[in-house]
C-alpha cells in the first residue's frame, strides 16, 4: 500500500497560531491529498485535531476524505482514570477539547490541561535532555493536582516522556496520543498498519533537516522526498 507523507515543516509549530492561520493550513493540505485521489488522512496533529473537532464549515469541503485523528483515542484512554492531566501546545489547551472529550466519557474524571509554547520546537530543534528537563520540570509542576495518567497532547510530545517518568518517579501512567490511534487504526485499516508500505514524502520547509529528523526518530529513509509549496 502507498503512503503519501506530508510534514508542513516549513509552518510548525501549530500550536501558537490562530484558528484563521491553522484553517488556511489544514485547507491546504486537505486540498493536497484530495488532488492526489487520496481517501484516508491520519492527522498526528493535535492542533489540526483540535481545529477539525471544532466543526469550522470552512473544513467541511471533503467529505470524500476520512480522516483519522489523534485527540479521540487519547481522551478514551485518559478517562479510565479519576485524575489527568493533559500537557499539550497552546491552542489545543485553549481549545478545552480535551475536558470536553474525557467528560463524555467520565464526568468525574478531574482534567487539567496546561499549555506551553516551547516543547515542540525544543523536539525539533534536537534539544538536549538537560534542556528539555530544564524547561518541562517547571512546567509539570503547575500541575495543581498530582495526576494518575498524563497525556500527552502533541505527537512531539513523545520524546518527552521518560523525562515526564522521571520527574513523577514512574508512578504514573502515560498515554501517548499518538500511539493511542493505533489500535484504532489496526481495526480500520490493517494492510495498512501491518502490511507492506511504500512511503512517499513532501515537505514544504527544506528537505535535509526532516531527512535527518526522519532518521532520528523513526529509522526512516526520506532522502527521496520532495520540497513543495503549499
Amino acid at each position: 500500500m502507498g503512503i503519501t507523507y506530508l510534514a508542513d515543516t516549513k509552518n510548525i509549530p501549530y500550536g501558537e497560531k490562530t484558528t484563521e492561520e491553522l484553517i488556511e493550513r489544514i485547507s491546504n493540505i486537505l486540498d493536497f491529498f484530495a488532488q492526489r485521489q487520496i481517501k484516508t488522512v491520519v492527522a498526528a496533529c493535535n492542533t489540526v485535531g483540535a481545529v477539525l473537532l471544532s466543526g469550522v464549515p470552512e473544513l467541511r469541503r471533503w467529505p470524500e476524505l476520512a480522516i483519522f485523528g489523534v485527540l479521540g483515542p487519547a481522551a478514551q484512554q485518559a478517562a479510565d482514570f479519576d485524575t489527568v492531566g493533559v500537557l499539550a501546545t497552546t491552542y489545543t489547551a485553549n481549545s478545552g477539547v480535551y475536558e470536553q472529550l474525557i467528560h463524555r466519557q467520565n464526568p468525574r474524571c478531574q482534567v487539567q490541561t496546561i499549555g506551553s509554547p516551547v516543547f515542540a520546537a525544543l523536539v525539533e530543534g534536537n534539544s538536549n535532555q538537560e534542556e528539555l528537563r530544564a524547561n518541562l520540570f517547571p512546567v509539570l509542576r503547575r500541575f495543581a493536582l498530582r495526576p494518575d495518567a498524563i497525556v500527552l497532547g502533541c505527537t512531539h510530545y513523545a520524546c518527552l516522556e521518560a523525562l515526564v517518568l522521571e520527574f513523577w518517579a514512574h508512578d504514573i501512567k502515560i498515554i501517548n496520543s499518538g500511539s493511542a490511534l493505533l489500535p484504532l487504526l489496526r481495526q480500520q485499516l490493517p494492510t495498512w498498519v501491518t502490511g507492506e508500505n511504500h512511503a512517499t514524502f513532501y515537505v514544504t520547509g527544506e528537505l535535509p533537516p526532516f531527512v535527518a529528523a526522519a532518521s532520528r526518530f523513526f529509522a526512516v529513509d526520506a532522502s527521496t522526498g520532495t520540497q513543495i509549496v503549499l
